[in-house]
């Protein structure tokens, strides 16, 4: 089969003319009746301004890396983002004033209807409790969540947590100076639930703690995210995210390490409630001369920082189920309803059970060594301890 010698000029570069050798097959036409996708001419010059058969010129495109219309997307973007910001501010301050509105209805309400209750003064006593738990709390969790927000956007070098831990530490102290010799000053759900099981509160008393606890611990992180809101939106552009390089999540409550399983993490949980409750049971009990009124909060505190100092690289060392739920609540305004509680496979559940089981398994293991000291203590050891004092306290 013969070869033709046929010209075909290449228009997407210089228009020069390029010799090319195109093997026509004889049947091409009935083959394929249509012609070519490209135009076969003379070995003159085409001329692009008279000829219009099957050249196509390109089309323009929208390209986003330009300079004009990327300018232009970033500043909706940004324009979209503030305005949900500012729409979430606001949504977070109406929830703030409703929920204390609401309580505060709630206690006056309550104040003045139960002294016709069977057993006048209940109510009114757990609600004024609550209410006195809820503002310590408040001040608990907006001390440490305010040195966590301030340690991740100052971008410190150093990766050492012990002002976190001074500042959770210093918030724990002003609640109990605050609130110690009012209501005990009860901060932590773990350790108001493991005292109701002993009998030293009542389970409503426990029921209106609770929610004090919470709703405080809520409020407390909405301080701390109005307060850093322009710090948040210069971390991260506006864009709330809750993990990766711009993840803010982890002020408000805490996760666990990468590679830790659950079981590690509970177990974690377990161990370091039991044992802040254990000394918080031999602390506070009447026979025990050790420490004076005055240093009782100096030593919670010193306890406080020598826990979170040892325990918290696995799952941050919650201690406390208020502090972790009431934030993670209000984390889900601002990052997703359902995000904040089925990340790391629903990991929120461990710093509520784990300390609650581990106060309670603290606060029965102390009533244990006190029963044995009352019962099979050796009355020769009296030295430091006054067993008979012990027993008539026990």
């Amino acid at each position: 089969m013969a070869a033709s010698n046929l010209t075909i000029y290449n228009l997407s570069k210089d228009r020069n003319s390029a010799k090319v050798i195109y093997s026509k097959p004889p049947d091409y036409a009935v083959l394929y009746p249509k012609p070519p996708d490209y135009t076969v001419q003379s070995t003159e010059p085409v001329n692009c301004s008279t000829t219009h058969t099957q050249i196509h010129q390109p089309q323009s495109t929208y390209n986003i890396n330009s300079s004009s219309s990327s300018n232009n997307l970033n500043q909706n973007i940004i324009q979209s983002t503030n305005e949900i910001s500012s729409y979430k501010t606001w949504s977070i301050i109406n929830i703030f004033c409703c929920c204390n509105i609401c309580f505060g209805c709630l206690a006056l309400y309550y104040s003045i209807e139960t002294k016709y209750l069977k057993k006048e003064g209940l109510m009114q006593d757990a609600l004024k409790t609550s209410m006195v738990a809820r503002n310590i709390n408040i001040v608990a969790t907006m001390t440490g969540e305010a040195a966590l927000a301030n340690y991740k956007f100052a971008q410190q070098t150093s990766h050492s947590t012990l002002p976190i831990t001074i500042a959770f530490s210093i918030g724990v102290y002003a609640a109990l100076m605050i609130a110690g010799p009012i209501s005990g000053a009860h901060i932590n759900p773990a350790v108001t639930i493991s005292l109701m099981t002993i009998g030293l509160v009542k389970p409503l008393q426990c029921m209106f703690y609770i929610i004090g606890q919470i709703l405080g611990a809520f409020l407390g992180a909405a301080l701390v995210y109005l307060v850093y809101l322009n710090q948040f939106n210069k971390f991260d552009g506006g864009i709330r995210q809750m993990t990766g390089p711009n993840g803010t999540a982890d002020i408000f409550f805490t996760m666990p390490s990468d590679g830790v399983p659950h079981w590690n993490t509970f177990l974690d949980q377990l161990i370091i409630a039991a044992i802040l409750m254990i000394f918080i049971m031999a602390l506070t009990r009447d026979f025990n001369h050790m420490t004076s009124e005055v240093t009782k909060p100096f030593a919670f505190v010193l306890i406080i920082i020598g826990i979170t100092c040892a325990f918290s690289i696995n799952a941050g060392a919650a201690l406390n189920p208020a502090r972790d739920f009431g934030p993670r609540l209000f984390g889900s305004f601002i990052y997703g309803r359902s995000d904040v509680f089925s990340i790391d496979n629903y990991f929120f559940f461990i710093p509520i059970s784990g300390p609650i089981l581990g106060a309670i398994a603290g606060v029965w293991i102390h009533q244990g060594f006190t029963y044995i000291v009352k019962n099979y203590g050796d009355p020769r050891i009296t030295d430091r301890v006054d067993l008979a004092a012990i027993r008539q306290k026990l």
